[in-house]
């Protein structure tokens, strides 16, 4: 942490990925009985200057802008649940054959995946450098059963300068916990997100931005 504005990092990961169980903070305050509710919720705002959140036992109804989902963790580590489908526009990119798994992890600034995963969806959207086709590239979206995740190019696409970049990244997981998904700030930036540690589940929502106040009471 030498060279980084801040000092540590407070993991907020389910107690199995703990070096021990007195270094799960989330669990050690679930433990202790001081939250109304075993869970947290995020929202990031879409603007650097303006104030993004985490609450510990309570969802802040006012940054929902849809009724949240519910979706189960399936493998208690990361905050990971199964995926059905991955698509591209309304093409199945016929990748999740024989399963695969998106944790949503707060500490992460792009969508990561498998290689060979991420390496196919750039291969597809064939997007121009300098943005030129941006507004014709297609959703790329999450199936989770009936729910689907939708990030559009304004999500995934980061334009500097007259550059245009893909919010994608490598990152290779085995077996149990992959072949995994890791959806950073693209995904929380657009969805609210609930981290349930009773009834190990994750809600998600469209967030609703643009509050009179930055910040809420907490």
């Amino acid at each position: 942490f030498g060279h980084a504005p801040f000092d540590g990092v407070l993991g907020l990961g389910l107690p199995q990925l703990a070096e021990a169980q007195e270094f799960s903070f989330f669990d050690v305050l679930v433990r202790e009985g001081v939250l109304a509710k075993s869970l947290f919720s995020v929202y990031f705002s879409r603007e650097e200057d303006n104030t993004s959140e985490i609450t510990f036992g309570a969802i802040q109804d006012k940054r929902l802008a849809s009724p949240l989902t519910w979706l189960a963790v399936s493998n208690p580590g990361f905050w990971s649940v199964s995926v059905d489908e991955v698509y591209l526009g309304n093409e199945s990119l016929d990748m999740c054959e024989f399963g695969c798994q998106a944790g949503f992890d707060t500490g992460t600034a792009l969508v990561a995946g498998p290689s060979y995963k991420i390496r196919s969806i750039v291969s597809k959207l064939k997007m121009s450098l300098n943005c030129s086709n941006l507004h014709e590239l297609p959703n790329l979206t999450f199936a989770f059963g009936s729910f689907s995740l939708v990030l559009t190019s304004a999500d995934y696409v980061e334009q500097s300068q007259g550059a245009c970049l893909l919010k994608f990244m490598h990152l290779n997981v085995m077996r149990p916990h992959g072949p995994l998904f890791i959806l950073g700030d693209p995904v929380l930036r657009k969805y609210y997100t609930v981290y349930d540690r009773e009834h190990l589940r994750v809600g998600v929502a469209l967030a609703r931005h643009n509050l009179a106040l930055d910040r809420l009471d907490l």
